[in-house]
């Protein structure tokens, strides 16, 4: 045997051996993936309703053990969490009641930390929330819509995932088939996206908390390191969104939208760039997130427009809402939008009017909103801020379950609904709620010591309570 079938020899047994030792691998990796997959298989079996949470990549036995699951109407398995458990989890305080009210009840809860509030209501698919860092009242509140309410459980209200990381500034992440929920803190993202910006010399990130938030929608509000100005960019990827050219921008998570500023006036741009409202208005204000209208203001005067800057109600008036400091009882979170329908708007004159909001949908399938003028007389006052001085008793602007709201015409009082129709006359001197033993009742006074259940005359008019 020469050299030469030596050497092709020596290299076919090494390549035996290297093949060899890669079915080798192969074998021990798959029964390895095999023990794997039976145990988890097992483990299933042993625990099916074993749901694994990690919270910014570790595993969190104390969420697992607080959360429940339900089944929608449509088949998907929906993960519920206790409110007032995760506030405590997350250094947040909690209480039961509405915010503001001095009286507990079992069907509303809210929970406050040091820059936010939010409040809870069973059944409810609206949570409001305050953004204590730039709001200077204590009154009015953002709104949050989440697809599935909140719901009761052995005496305990709970939130769904998505009311959980609106509140929470989270992100989650579900694996249903896996029963794995990932969840990433606001915290944990800030300071990647500081590090980001840090290190490519993309400028700061703004210190609003409203703009820092918009980093869940993986999106960075910037502020530029040579000129000051205020622009965005995409998180993942770093592409820029918004050049940085505006004196300021504020984050709408409602409709993942930025107000932005500039030259001293305001307009609105969605995250893809479409320019929605032009910078021409001294103000704007977000103030019906379901129908996507905005509260304008220039020149001194007031209109409503849509989220596309259509004109619903002209640039006209003195002032648009009301104040509901005094009507915390009423459980009242705004007053631009009264019952969910009624725009109360105030003309020059110092008079008050009513705009009703109706949405239609088009064939297409599209929303028409409409803002509709009330055929009322004009009024001197919405609500009444009774004179009776009593722990139990409470001024009185709107009664929610009847959809009705009280007017002020010739110093006397007056219940509207929201068609516009005057119920039972303008001639009482008193409206006001009484609150014992977590009933309330709704009372107007009139004469010399008159009085009537205003609930028991809604009732023989034929009027019932609303959905």
């Amino acid at each position: 045997m020469n050299l030469y079938d030596e050497e092709e020899l020596r290299k076919k047994v090494e390549k035996n051996k290297k093949i060899k030792n890669i079915v080798l691998v192969s074998i021990v990796v798959t029964l390895v993936l095999i023990v794997v997959l039976i145990g988890t298989i097992y483990y299933l079996i042993d625990n099916p309703n074993k749901i694994t949470i990690l919270l910014n990549g570790n595993e969190d036995e104390q969420l697992e053990s607080m959360v429940i699951t339900k089944i929608s109407e449509d088949g998907n398995t929906l993960y519920y969490y206790p409110i007032r458990k995760l506030a405590s989890k997350f250094k947040y305080n909690s209480y039961n009641g509405d915010y503001g009210v001095n009286v507990e009840n079992s069907k509303n809860c809210y929970i406050e930390s040091e820059n936010e509030v939010a409040i809870f209501t069973e059944d409810s698919n609206i949570i409001y929330k305050i953004d204590k860092t730039t709001n200077e009242n204590d009154y009015e509140y953002d709104e949050i819509r989440i697809d599935n309410p909140v719901i009761r459980e052995n005496d305990v209200l709970y939130v769904d995932t998505e009311g959980f990381w609106k509140v929470f500034n989270f992100r989650i992440s579900i694996d249903s088939k896996m029963k794995k929920i990932n969840i990433t803190t606001l915290n944990q993202f800030i300071a990647s996206a500081e590090k980001i910006l840090s290190d490519n010399k993309l400028g700061s990130l703004d210190d609003k908390l409203i703009n820092k938030k918009a980093i869940l929608d993986n999106m960075m509000i910037i502020v530029s390191s040579t000129s000051g100005k205020k622009g965005v960019r995409n998180y993942s990827t770093k592409e820029e969104i918004l050049g940085a050219q505006y004196d300021d921008i504020t984050y709408v998570p409602e409709k993942k939208s930025f107000m932005i500023t500039k030259d001293g006036k305001v307009g609105i741009i969605d995250y893809k760039r479409v320019l929605k409202i032009k910078p021409q208005y001294d103000k704007l204000l977000l103030i019906d997130s379901r129908n996507g209208l905005y509260l304008a203001e220039a020149n001194g005067y007031c209109g409503v427009l849509d989220e596309n800057g259509n004109t619903k109600i002209d640039l006209y008036y003195s002032k648009i809402g009301v104040d509901i400091s005094n009507f915390k009882e009423n459980g009242l979170k705004t007053g631009y939008v009264l019952l969910e329908r009624i725009i109360p708007i105030k003309k020059m004159n110092g008079k008050w009017i009513f705009f009703r909001i109706d949405n239609n949908k088009a064939s297409d399938g599209t929303i028409n909103v409409q803002c509709t003028k009330l055929e009322i007389p004009e009024i001197d006052d919405i609500g009444c801020v009774t004179n009776m001085i009593s722990p139990t008793i409470s001024n009185l602007m709107v009664i929610k379950d009847y959809n009705i709201i009280v007017i002020k015409m010739n110093n006397q009082y007056g219940f509207m609904d929201i068609q516009g129709k005057n119920i039972l006359g303008t001639k009482f001197d008193s409206a006001y709620l009484e609150t014992t033993s977590n009933q309330t009742n709704y009372y107007a006074t009139y004469g010399l010591g008159n009085q009537i259940d205003v609930i028991e005359e809604f009732k023989k008019l034929g009027y019932t309570k609303s959905n």
